[in-house]
């Protein structure tokens, strides 16, 4: 499975506008992005979500997954990827 640069984007995107400074779980973050059926996570985002993790861009919380301080710099000016 290859990770969509413009869902990356559109998650750290979410993250940031509709949750900041709280988190999301991932099923919610689909719900949000038009995917992923009954609550269940896409699969699309399940992996970018991962990748942003991996990256240092998203962590996972008690609550969640919230986007970092490097998120927001990467989302505000930085590359993504």
């Amino acid at each position: 499975m290859r990770v969509e640069k413009s869902l990356v984007r559109k998650i750290l995107e979410k993250l940031y506008e509709d949750h900041f400074p709280g988190a999301n779980y991932t099923h919610t973050l689909s719900k949000g992005l038009g995917m992923g059926e009954g609550g269940v996570p896409s699969l699309d985002v399940e992996a970018a979500v991962l990748y942003l993790e991996d990256k240092g861009l998203v962590v996972r919380t008690e609550v969640g997954r919230r986007i970092t301080a490097e998120g927001i710099d990467k989302l505000e000016g930085g590359s993504l990827i």
